[in-house]
């Protein structure tokens, strides 16, 4: 496919705003796991999963040449992100926290 990323949605941009919205909502169910507002910690990380915490130490969100963040996560390194997308998507599915936002299954 050699569709550029606007072009993906055929000019739907419900559809690209979701997909952003879901981002953001898949960080958030992350970072709620990880340490929630009342110091809970729910996700554990075993030491030996290197690769996933320098996933954590490292991937972060893009930002324009002011340092204002852009709301998309940063995949300019090709190493990173994978494992903790991947670990994402379980946790946005299994402990997606609460919101009035539709998800992507309701369209």
């Amino acid at each position: 496919m050699n569709a550029q990323p606007n072009q993906l949605f055929s000019g739907e941009p419900l559809v690209a705003a979701l997909l952003l919205l879901a981002d953001k909502a898949r960080v958030n169910a992350m970072n709620a796991l990880l340490c929630n507002y009342h110091g809970e910690r729910r996700l554990l990380v075993a030491p030996q999963c290197r690769e996933l915490i320098k996933d954590f130490e490292r991937v972060c969100w893009t930002g324009d040449a002011h340092g204002n963040l852009l709301g998309n996560i940063d995949k300019s390194d090709p190493m990173r992100s994978h494992v903790s997308d991947a670990l994402g998507y379980f946790v946005a599915q299994e402990f997606a926290l609460l919101t009035n936002t539709p998800n992507i299954r309701q369209l």
